[in-house]
């Protein structure tokens, strides 16, 4: 099955029940990829999403259901207000384990983004994603988003801190998902290997002597930097091998990373020296010249992804 197979679209107000169980379902199993606690909102219950459950908002909730009926994955957009009246952000996206591999999540962003286009005070899109989610940020990459910051320690688990990826995709230049199709993706690829094995090999398959950091980009024009990416594209993989998948995966994180902190640094820098040339040229490079290029790189690397079947329960 494809996500041909299923149907996508807004909930009804009587759909809300199982809606809910799901979003339950994802901050139990998942709590480092949600704002939301799992004991709170299990309290809090359903009611509050009511509103969205009707047409007429920007606040609307979406699923995917399966052909049995059975809803499988969702999303919901959520409004502001005043002055952040032209910002809507996507949130609570998740799709249930069992049916990941086909495509939910692209399209139920889509259909997201779609619905936000309909409301003309909407200006732009806004989503939050764990740093450590290399996957989920090569669709939203591939659905136009461009990071524009990393925000340390965003979350704090069970399990630690986690950091946050924000990122923005401007609804007035929304091309569509660019370049992708829908590919059926049924099998995982099972581990075979001890987890030090792996390790230990991921490091020796990366070119990377060392980390990138954003001090390596403050100056750094997309001439310096193109090399880093076009090596990620030009990196052999095969399907299976989950070793070499793995070590390619932590080398475009780190990269993604390092380069949308330095990103942030500049625009905050250029912010708080306004009258500063040297820090508005870099922030205006960054942002103008470094950031959307990097973003049709990533159209590249995450088709390369597809590619490989490579899945595992945290890659959508």
């Amino acid at each position: 099955m494809t996500s041909q197979d299923y149907v996508i679209r807004p909930i009804t107000p009587d759909e809300i029940g199982a809606w809910w169980e799901l979003r339950l379902r994802s901050l139990r199993d998942h709590p480092d990829a949600f704002g939301a606690d799992y004991d709170e909102a299990k309290r809090r219950g359903p009611d509050y999403l009511r509103p969205a459950t009707v047409d007429g908002h920007v606040d609307r909730l979406f699923a995917a259901f399966a052909p049995d009926g059975a809803l499988v994955a969702q999303a919901r957009t959520a409004g502001d207000e005043g002055k952040r009246a032209h910002i809507a952000m996507i949130v609570s996206v998740y799709t249930a384990p069992e049916h990941r591999g086909r495509g939910l999540s692209k399209a139920l962003i889509a259909a997201a983004i779609d619905h936000c286009r309909a409301f003309p005070q909407l200006r732009q899109v806004g989503i939050a994603v764990n740093a450590n989610n290399p996957a989920a940020i090569a669709v939203y990459t591939g659905a136009g988003f461009v990071p524009w910051g990393r925000e340390p320690r965003a979350l704090a688990t069970d399990n630690g801190f986690h950091d946050e990826i924000h990122m923005v995709l401007m609804l007035d230049s929304w091309p569509g998902f660019r370049g992708w199709s829908v590919r059926v993706k049924l099998e995982g690829v099972k581990q075979s290997r001890a987890c030090n094995r792996q390790r230990a090999r991921r490091r020796s398959m990366s070119l990377s002597t060392s980390v990138p950091t954003p001090e390596q980009f403050q100056n750094a024009t997309w001439d310096d930097i193109l090399p880093l990416y076009q090596e990620l594209v030009d990196r052999p993989l095969e399907p299976g091998d989950t070793v070499a998948i793995e070590a390619w995966l932590e080398d475009w994180n780190a990269l993604d990373t390092a380069l949308a902190e330095a990103a942030s640094v500049a625009n905050v820098e250029a912010s708080c020296d306004s009258e500063n040339p040297e820090k508005e040229a870099t922030h205006l490079r960054f942002a103008s010249e470094i950031m959307p290029r990097q973003g049709q790189l990533g159209v590249a690397l995450a088709n390369k992804l597809l590619d490989t079947g490579y899945t595992r329960p945290d890659l959508e």
